[in-house]
């Protein structure tokens, strides 16, 4: 054989090996192939069917057409002058539109709820929301139930100051929760009614009724019409009619009934137990013992043990010991804790002390204009610590009450006209010796604001 014979041999023998790998592989990607076995074979599980829950009884409660159908959900904010172009009558006597109802839920539910004599003017984030109040009463009802069995949290070692270290344990939170939801629901409280003001009486019925009274009230007595007093007022109005609006529709929705504590029939050992512990807990209880004291009457007590348990919300309503809104006289410890946790109460305490000027008498009239001045001099003190704090406040709303609300409302003590100048009063003090020019700023600035509402005389 000869020398290239022996050297192609080799050669066509890996040619061909090629081909064949080349042929396999290309057949066994083109030809269709069985499925793996597995090595080993998983264990089967059984196919458990998923549980059936029950069909709860459904409750049907005593509610309007209005309040059952919801309105489609609106989304984005909602601004108040939103509120006035979309819901132009928003009375009890009106029909609210569809898109008016579907805003009021994205513009209240997320402002504090405030009750009355709260401070409602000032403006801190940590007040407790709508929307906590109408989270989940149902838990907090049992909150405050399971609470009030425990012993540490009915104050049994006799501390009458504020228990901060039980704040969570005792649910503090959830006791103003149920005294809010009390207000909202059972009592329909408000903080922003302004029922005296604008005379609901005499302007019950339609917007052109209220624009024409508003526009009287924020005409001054030299006959200046003043749009920034006009747009407060209105503004007060629409918030008012239609957060009496709202809440049947958020208190139905929970079917407000079941969250009740039956202080009377079916929780009675509880109305001992927070009997026992308003005892323990206020000086002197004028309506303790009344067997008339109704239901949401007991819930409003609630508040009493939340400031103690350390709840902030309900810490802002106690700035002195007897409280008209809940008929107790608190703890005096409570108060003097309160005003060392927020010091700027202290000025607004002394101040309020000053409004009692039908005290001086028939014949002492003339005394009146004095104490006046000197109460607005207190209260602008009071304003002076909010900013040294850094407490934000609606100053048209405080500087409106002055120098035209209390006025008005001590002319009604006196039966008479009294004639009370906030213009008199800050020219006064402005003029007074030793002004710092911080205060000096502050009774300008006072002064331009009640130029601007028209309540400057």
């Amino acid at each position: 054989m000869s020398k290239s014979s022996r050297l192609s041999r080799p050669l066509l023998v890996i040619t061909i090996s090629v081909l064949i790998v080349i042929v396999a592989i290309a057949l066994f990607f083109v030809l269709p192939r069985s499925p793996e076995t597995p090595t080993v074979v998983a264990e089967e599980k059984p196919v458990v069917p998923e549980p059936t829950l029950p069909t709860l009884p459904q409750v049907e409660p005593m509610i309007s057409p209005e309040v059952k159908e919801l309105p489609s959900v609106w989304y984005g904010p909602v601004t108040i002058a939103d509120l006035i172009e979309e819901c132009p009558e928003p009375f009890w006597d009106s029909t609210l539109s569809e898109k008016c109802l579907s805003m009021l839920e994205p513009f209240f539910i997320d402002l504090p709820f405030v009750p009355e004599n709260g401070f409602q003017w000032l403006n801190f984030p940590q007040r407790m929301t709508y929307r906590r109040v109408f989270e989940n009463p149902e838990r907090d009802r049992e909150l405050v139930l399971a609470a009030l069995q425990r012993p540490e949290c009915r104050f049994e070692d006799g501390d009458k100051g504020i228990r901060a270290d039980l704040r969570e344990s005792c649910h503090a939170e959830s006791f103003y929760v149920m005294a809010s939801y009390a207000a909202i629901c059972f009592s329909k409280g408000d903080s922003r009614s302004l029922a005296l003001d604008y005379d609901y009486e005499q302007y019950p019925k339609t917007a052109d009724h209220w624009e024409e009274h508003l526009t009287e009230l924020a005409t001054d007595s030299y006959g200046k019409f003043h749009p920034v007093q006009y747009t407060r007022f209105r503004e007060d109005v629409w918030h008012t009619r239609l957060v009496d609006r709202w809440y049947p529709r958020k208190c139905w929705a929970n079917d407000k009934r079941p969250i009740e504590i039956d202080w009377e029939e079916d929780h009675v050992e509880y109305r001992a137990l927070l009997e026992s512990l308003l005892e323990r807990l206020t000086d002197k209880s004028r309506v303790r013992k009344n067997a008339n004291f109704r239901n949401r009457d007991y819930a409003r007590a609630l508040n009493v043990i939340a400031a103690h348990l350390g709840d902030f919300s309900a810490s802002l309503l106690y700035v002195s010991s007897y409280q008209d809104h809940v008929g107790y006289f608190v703890s005096s410890t409570l108060v003097r804790q309160i005003k060392k946790q927020h010091p700027w109460m202290i000025p607004f305490e002394r101040a309020r002390s000053l409004r009692n000027w039908y005290d001086i008498g028939p014949g002492r009239v003339e005394t009146i204009q004095g104490t006046y001045t000197n109460y607005i001099s207190q209260s602008i003190h009071a304003l002076m610590k909010l900013d040294e704090l850094g407490i934000e406040y609606e100053k048209e709303s405080f500087v409106d009450q002055l120098c035209r609300r209390t006025p008005q409302e001590y002319a009604a003590a006196f039966m008479k006209e009294v004639q009370l100048s906030c213009k008199d009063a800050i020219e006064i003090l402005s003029a007074g010796k030793n002004v710092s020019i911080k205060k000096g700023l502050k009774y300008e600035e006072f002064r331009s604001i009640a130029i601007n509402l028209g309540v400057w005389n």
